[in-house]
Protein backbone atom coordinates (compact mmCIF):
# COMPACT_ATOMS: atom_id res chain seq x y z
CA UNK A 1 0.00 0.00 0.00
CA UNK A 2 1.39 3.73 -0.85
CA UNK A 3 0.69 6.31 1.57
CA UNK A 4 0.83 10.08 0.08
CA UNK A 5 1.43 12.54 2.60
CA UNK A 6 -1.16 15.12 3.57
CA UNK A 7 -0.05 19.00 3.33
CA UNK A 8 -0.75 20.88 6.45
CA UNK A 9 -3.12 23.46 5.24
CA UNK A 10 -5.35 20.66 3.54
CA UNK A 11 -5.44 18.73 6.52
CA UNK A 12 -6.26 22.14 8.79
CA UNK A 13 -8.84 22.74 6.02
CA UNK A 14 -10.33 19.33 6.52
CA UNK A 15 -9.89 19.43 10.43
CA UNK A 16 -11.82 23.06 10.18
CA UNK A 17 -14.70 21.46 8.03
CA UNK A 18 -15.53 18.53 10.03
CA UNK A 19 -15.62 20.42 13.39
CA UNK A 20 -18.36 23.24 12.12
CA UNK A 21 -20.31 20.08 10.25
CA UNK A 22 -20.51 18.60 14.11
CA UNK A 23 -21.14 21.71 15.51
CA UNK A 24 -24.45 21.94 12.87
CA UNK A 25 -25.36 18.74 13.28
CA UNK A 26 -24.98 18.45 17.16
CA UNK A 27 -29.11 17.71 18.06
CA UNK A 28 -30.33 20.02 20.77
CA UNK A 29 -28.24 22.85 19.70
CA UNK A 30 -30.98 24.88 17.57
CA UNK A 31 -33.52 26.43 19.08
CA UNK A 32 -37.20 25.60 18.89
CA UNK A 33 -39.32 27.84 16.45
CA UNK A 34 -42.43 28.67 16.59
CA UNK A 35 -45.67 30.14 14.45
CA UNK A 36 -47.86 32.77 15.25
CA UNK A 37 -51.16 33.19 14.14
CA UNK A 38 -53.86 35.97 15.25
CA UNK A 39 -56.02 38.81 14.54
CA UNK A 40 -54.60 42.76 14.76
CA UNK A 41 -57.56 45.18 15.94
CA UNK A 42 -57.55 48.82 16.99
CA UNK A 43 -60.19 50.16 19.07
CA UNK A 44 -62.33 47.05 18.12
CA UNK A 45 -61.76 47.05 14.74
CA UNK A 46 -59.86 44.69 12.21
CA UNK A 47 -56.49 46.40 11.11
CA UNK A 48 -57.21 45.68 7.07
CA UNK A 49 -53.43 46.16 5.99
CA UNK A 50 -49.68 46.26 7.15
CA UNK A 51 -47.32 43.74 8.55
CA UNK A 52 -46.58 42.24 12.06
CA UNK A 53 -42.95 42.18 13.47
CA UNK A 54 -41.87 40.10 16.02
CA UNK A 55 -38.32 40.44 17.55
CA UNK A 56 -37.73 37.03 18.65
CA UNK A 57 -35.38 35.80 21.71
CA UNK A 58 -32.30 35.61 19.20
CA UNK A 59 -32.93 39.76 18.44
CA UNK A 60 -33.96 38.93 14.97
CA UNK A 61 -37.18 40.27 13.09
CA UNK A 62 -39.43 37.68 11.36
CA UNK A 63 -42.39 39.29 9.34
CA UNK A 64 -46.00 39.05 8.89
CA UNK A 65 -48.29 40.31 6.30
CA UNK A 66 -51.59 41.66 7.96
CA UNK A 67 -54.67 40.47 5.61
CA UNK A 68 -57.72 42.72 4.74
CA UNK A 69 -59.79 40.82 7.58
CA UNK A 70 -56.83 41.48 9.97
CA UNK A 71 -55.43 38.00 10.47
CA UNK A 72 -51.52 37.42 10.52
CA UNK A 73 -49.15 34.87 10.53
CA UNK A 74 -45.48 35.22 11.29
CA UNK A 75 -43.42 32.11 10.80
CA UNK A 76 -39.70 30.74 12.19
CA UNK A 77 -40.00 32.68 15.38
CA UNK A 78 -37.46 31.28 18.21
CA UNK A 79 -39.11 30.41 21.41
CA UNK A 80 -38.91 32.88 24.74
CA UNK A 81 -40.21 36.36 24.47
CA UNK A 82 -40.44 38.49 21.84
CA UNK A 83 -41.63 41.85 21.29
CA UNK A 84 -43.83 42.83 18.75
CA UNK A 85 -44.83 45.68 16.32
CA UNK A 86 -47.96 46.88 14.05
CA UNK A 87 -47.22 49.12 11.50
CA UNK A 88 -50.07 49.83 8.84
CA UNK A 89 -48.55 52.44 6.54
CA UNK A 90 -51.28 54.47 4.07
CA UNK A 91 -51.77 51.81 1.40
CA UNK A 92 -52.21 54.71 -1.43
CA UNK A 93 -48.04 55.41 -0.44
CA UNK A 94 -46.65 52.26 -0.43
CA UNK A 95 -44.85 51.38 -3.18
CA UNK A 96 -43.66 54.62 -3.67
CA UNK A 97 -39.83 56.49 -4.42
CA UNK A 98 -40.51 59.31 -2.15
CA UNK A 99 -37.12 60.84 -2.40
CA UNK A 100 -38.61 61.25 -5.74
CA UNK A 101 -41.40 62.80 -5.10
CA UNK A 102 -43.82 59.83 -5.44
CA UNK A 103 -41.87 59.65 -9.11
CA UNK A 104 -41.53 56.64 -10.85
CA UNK A 105 -38.23 55.04 -11.46
CA UNK A 106 -37.00 56.08 -14.75
CA UNK A 107 -38.65 54.44 -17.83
CA UNK A 108 -41.83 52.87 -15.45
CA UNK A 109 -45.26 53.52 -15.53
CA UNK A 110 -46.63 55.37 -12.19
CA UNK A 111 -49.03 52.75 -10.51
CA UNK A 112 -52.28 53.68 -9.30
CA UNK A 113 -52.31 53.94 -5.59
CA UNK A 114 -53.65 51.10 -3.66
CA UNK A 115 -57.24 51.46 -2.08
CA UNK A 116 -57.81 49.45 1.09
CA UNK A 117 -61.40 49.93 1.76
CA UNK A 118 -61.87 50.70 5.67
CA UNK A 119 -57.82 51.40 6.44
CA UNK A 120 -56.93 53.90 9.34
CA UNK A 121 -54.12 54.92 10.94
CA UNK A 122 -52.18 53.50 14.01
CA UNK A 123 -50.42 55.26 16.47
CA UNK A 124 -46.96 55.65 15.74
CA UNK A 125 -45.94 54.13 18.63
CA UNK A 126 -47.01 50.45 17.83
CA UNK A 127 -44.60 50.67 15.06
CA UNK A 128 -40.96 50.65 17.35
CA UNK A 129 -40.65 47.51 19.86
CA UNK A 130 -39.15 50.11 22.49
CA UNK A 131 -42.62 51.96 22.88
CA UNK A 132 -45.23 49.32 21.60
CA UNK A 133 -45.18 47.52 25.01
CA UNK A 134 -46.71 44.45 22.97
CA UNK A 135 -44.86 41.06 23.76
CA UNK A 136 -45.54 37.74 23.71
CA UNK A 137 -43.69 34.23 25.05
CA UNK A 138 -43.75 32.12 21.90
CA UNK A 139 -43.69 28.32 22.43
CA UNK A 140 -42.76 25.43 19.91
CA UNK A 141 -45.56 24.68 17.00
CA UNK A 142 -48.62 26.72 16.18
CA UNK A 143 -49.50 29.59 18.46
CA UNK A 144 -52.21 31.71 18.63
CA UNK A 145 -51.72 35.45 19.84
CA UNK A 146 -54.40 38.50 19.11
CA UNK A 147 -52.85 42.03 19.11
CA UNK A 148 -55.48 43.89 20.37
CA UNK A 149 -54.35 47.72 20.15
CA UNK A 150 -55.90 50.08 22.74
Amino acid sequence: MVSIPLRPRFLGAVMTLAVALLALGSPGCTKAKGNVSGKVTYLGKAVRSGSVMFVGSDSLAYYGEITDDGNYTVQGVPTGPAKITVNSPDPKGVGRDRDRGGAPPRGEKAKAPVEVKGWFALPPNYGDPTTSKLSFEVKAGANTHNIELQ
